[in-house]
């Protein structure tokens, strides 16, 4: 069967289970009609890769010297929290542009929602369905997600508003409008006149592009680090590669080695983590069960 299409797996996560129990009455969890966060992430980053990859290598260079440093004396760290960080700077930009990706406090909100809105799911089905609609109004957990989202829309909203203003401006006056590579444009164009709200399209798109990138590449640090020799031929193949060809789209794809331990840890990862989803009584796995 399809997981993508079952209606088995959203009741196992955070904006699934809200949506499907409380539809859109909320009006805080369906920014984006039916259209998938992901598939328009995907989008976005297909057009405008190659623009973000010297960036994004600079900005991934100077935050590791600021956290990591470069003493090469032991030093402890939480890993997953850094990377979340590093993760949730990094996108930043490309998802709400370099006004709102230099505000630390909207920063802070982007990484929060992915967590809160699990906690708040939770929470929601320690409840019997019928009350869905009115228990939520009292939970902590969901007032601090309230709380977030309006947070978020004080800063967001300003912004995007000047943004607008400066287009305007500059049609009046017949000027080619700015131009700004990121999300809020490029969700602006894919909605193509239809209505949806943009700042929790924000909130969703940092779901979908933070936590998960985060979790998987704090797995692959790991694996890398419980092999040495592994970590010497990744860096000769990046100088190798790198060094020929530049830092371009092409050049990621011929990273072949890189490729295969990413998928690999993202394989052995969710092989482990299978336990902690209720088995679904139309799946079976035949080559673990053989």
């Amino acid at each position: 069967m399809e997981i993508y299409s079952d209606d088995y797996f959203p009741d196992h996560f955070g904006v699934g289970v809200i949506r499907k129990n409380l539809g859109t009455s909320l009006g805080m969890f369906n920014p984006l009609g039916e259209q998938r966060p992901s598939a328009l992430s995907a989008h976005a980053l297909e057009i405008e890769l190659e623009s973000l990859l010297k960036p994004m290598s600079l900005e991934t260079s100077s935050f590791l010297e600021t956290y990591w440093t470069n003493d090469p004396g032991w030093h402890r760290f939480s890993l997953k929290g850094i990377i979340t960080n590093m993760v949730a700077q990094l996108t930043a930009e490309m998802r709400s542009g370099k006004e709102l990706s230099q505000k630390p406090e909207w920063r802070r909100l982007c990484v929060e929602y992915p967590i809160g809105i699990f906690i708040a799911a939770r929470d929601l089905k320690k409840w019997p369905k019928i009350l869905h609609h009115v228990v939520h109004w009292f939970l902590p957990s969901w007032k601090k997600l309230r709380a977030n989202i309006e947070e978020a829309r004080a800063i967001f909203t300003p912004i995007v508003e000047a943004r607008m203003a400066k287009s305007r401006e500059a049609a009046a006056n017949g000027e080619e409008t700015p131009v700004y590579n990121d999300m809020i444009d490029w969700l602006d164009e894919r909605a193509k006149g239809r209505p949806f709200d943009a700042a929790m399209a924000q909130f969703i798109m940092a779901h979908a592009t933070i936590e998960g990138s985060a979790d998987l590449l704090t797995q692959i640090i790991f694996d890398i680090c419980e092999r040495p020799q592994l970590a010497q031929d990744l860096r000769a193949e990046i100088l190798s590669v790198i060094g020929r060809d530049g830092l371009t789209k092409a050049s990621l794809s011929n990273l072949h080695l890189m490729d295969s331990v990413a998928k690999e840890s993202q394989r052995v990862k969710l092989l482990f983590s299978g336990t902690l989803l209720t088995p679904h009584p139309s799946f079976f796995f035949p080559s673990l069960l053989s």
